[in-house]
């Protein structure tokens, strides 16, 4: 499916634009992909109706320009 999206930006010279886990933002550096922004957001982790814990959680914004 990525190689698919990627011809499509090819073929119609558009760019596309996606956020990825770290886990995954090397699959797309490898295909291409340049990292433009970094999203970070607070988490509540919450049990029986009680803050248990906090815990951030990012993605990385990427853009692939043909």
């Amino acid at each position: 499916m990525l190689r698919w999206g990627i011809e499509q930006c090819r073929e119609k010279n558009a760019p596309a634009y996606l956020e990825s886990t770290a886990e995954a933002s090397q699959l797309y550096r490898g295909h291409g992909f340049v990292a433009e922004e970094r999203v970070e957001i607070d988490l509540d982790l919450v049990e029986d109706g009680e803050l248990t814990q906090m815990e951030k959680y990012s993605e990385e914004c990427f853009v692939f320009r043909p």
